[in-house]
C-alpha cells in the first residue's frame, strides 16, 4: 500500500482517492490548472483559491532560468506566489519538443534560453535538486518523450533513456529523503505508441526501486501530442493495465472533459492542461450543455450567464452579450472572464466525477459528456 495514496471510493477501473502532501491532502480525480512561471495564465493566486482549486503544476526547468534559483532558494514556490495548496512540478523533458531544445546526450537534455540565449543543461540529478529546493510537494523524474511519429527504434532509444534517468532520478531522492525532505517523486512511463514498449515502460518504471524507496506515483507522459483519440485511449488502456492499482496515476498533458472522463474509466487520478485556458482565450466557453463559441453572432444579444448551471463569479456577474462584446472588442478582460469560467468548471467537473464513482454513475455522465466534448 501507498502510505502517501488512499482509495475511498471505487467503481470499476475508476477511483476516488486522496494523494497526502506536505502542503494538504488533494482528492482524486484531479484537474491541475497550469501555472509553468508560477503564474496560471489570465489568474491571480486569489483566483485559484476562489475556484476551489487545491492544486496546480509549475514547470521547474523555467523557473529555474527566470526567477532563477537566487530567487526561489530564499522563497519556495508557494510564498512565491502566494498559493497554499499543492505544487507539482514538470521535470522538463516534454521541453525536448519545444524550441528551446538544442540536443541529447548521455548527461541529459541540453537546452537554450528563451530569455537571454545561455546554454543550459538538465541532468536527471540536477532537476531534483531544483524541484526539491523550488519546494515542490510532487517533483517527476527526468524523461525523454518521442514524438508522434517516431519508429520502433527511435520509440526504444527514448524509453531506455528515460528509464536510465528515472534510475538517477530516484537514487538522488532517495539521498535527499535521507536529509529530510518531504517531498514525493513520480516516476514517467515513456514507451510511444507501440504496446509492448508501454507495457515494458510501465512495469520497469513501476518497480523501480532505490535504497526501498519506490516511485509514490506514475505519469504516464508522451500522449496527446498528435495522435488520434482512438490511439491515446489504447495506449492508456495498456499503461493502466500494467501499474500498481494502490499507486495514483497521473496522465500528463490531456484536459478535454471527454479524454478525461474516459482515462478515469481506465483507473488515472489526475490530470494537467492547458486545453482549458488555450479554449477561453479564443472565445470556446465550457459549459454543462457543451461548448460554445462566445464571438458567435447570435450571443450579441443574449443577455443570460455563460452557463445556467454555473455559480462562478464570472455566471453570477456578467452575460454571453457582454462578454461577446469583450472579445469583439478585443478587450483583455475577454480572456481573463473565459479562463476564469472554464478553469472553475474543471474544478467542479472533477468533483461530478468523484460524486459519480461514489454514487456508481459514472458510465451514465461518460456518456453524457462524451458527446457534448468529444473531438472530430
Amino acid at each position: 500500500m501507498s502510505k502517501n495514496f488512499t482509495i475511498k471510493y471505487e467503481s470499476g477501473n475508476a477511483r476516488v482517492g486522496e494523494l497526502k502532501t506536505k502542503h494538504g491532502s488533494v482528492q482524486t480525480p484531479v484537474f491541475l490548472p497550469v501555472s509553468t512561471k508560477a503564474a496560471p495564465k489570465y489568474l491571480s493566486s486569489m483566483d485559484l483559491k476562489s475556484i476551489g482549486a487545491k492544486a496546480i503544476i509549475s514547470n521547474a526547468f523555467l523557473l529555474y532560468l527566470k526567477p532563477g534559483m537566487e530567487v526561489l532558494s530564499r522563497k519556495e514556490i508557494h510564498k512565491f506566489m502566494n498559493f497554499e495548496g499543492t505544487v507539482f512540478t514538470d521535470c522538463g523533458g516534454f521541453q525536448k519538443l519545444r524550441s528551446m531544445f538544442i540536443t541529447m546526450s548521455k548527461k541529459g537534455i541540453h537546452f537554450r534560453s528563451p530569455y537571454d540565449g545561455s546554454k543550459h543543461i538538465i541532468t536527471p540529478k540536477k532537476i531534483i535538486n531544483i524541484q526539491n529546493t523550488l519546494g515542490s510537494d510532487v517533483a517527476m523524474s527526468l524523461d525523454d518523450c518521442s514524438p508522434w511519429g517516431s519508429n520502433i527504434e527511435e520509440t526504444k532509444e527514448a524509453m531506455e533513456r528515460t528509464h536510465r534517468w528515472a534510475k538517477e532520478s530516484l537514487e538522488e531522492f532517495s539521498k535527499l529523503k535521507g536529509k529530510g525532505s518531504k517531498m514525493l517523486l513520480f516516476g514517467i512511463c515513456q514507451g510511444g505508441f507501440f504496446k509492448e514498449t508501454r507495457k515494458e515502460s510501465c512495469r520497469f518504471i513501476d518497480n523501480l526501486e532505490s535504497n526501498s524507496n519506490r516511485f509514490d506515483g506514475i505519469a504516464i507522459g508522451g500522449l496527446r501530442i498528435g495522435e488520434p483519440i482512438e490511439v491515446t485511449l489504447e495506449m492508456i488502456k495498456t499503461s493502466t493495465a500494467e501499474l500498481s492499482r494502490e499507486k495514483p496515476k497521473y496522465l500528463m498533458g490531456v484536459g478535454n472533459p471527454a479524454d478525461i472522463i474516459r482515462a478515469v474509466e481506465n483507473g488515472v487520478d489526475i490530470f494537467d492542461s492547458i486545453y482549458p485556458v488555450e479554449n477561453a482565450r479564443h472565445g470556446n466557453i465550457f459549459t454543462s450543455e457543451g461548448k460554445i463559441d462566445i464571438e458567435k453572432s447570435k450571443y450579441r444579444f443574449d443577455f443570460s450567464p455563460l452557463d445556467k448551471n454555473c455559480d462562478c463569479y464570472v455566471c453570477q456577474n456578467y452575460t454571453k452579450a457582454y462578454i461577446h462584446h469583450l472579445f469583439k472588442t478585443d478587450e483583455p478582460l475577454a480572456k481573463m472572464l473565459a479562463v476564469y469560467h472554464n478553469q472553475y468548471f474543471m474544478q467542479r467537473f472533477m468533483e461530478r466525477i468523484r460524486e459519480a464513482i461514489k454514487e456508481g454513475n459514472l458510465k451514465a455522465l461518460s456518456s453524457e459528456i462524451v458527446k457534448e466534448y468529444q473531438t472530430k
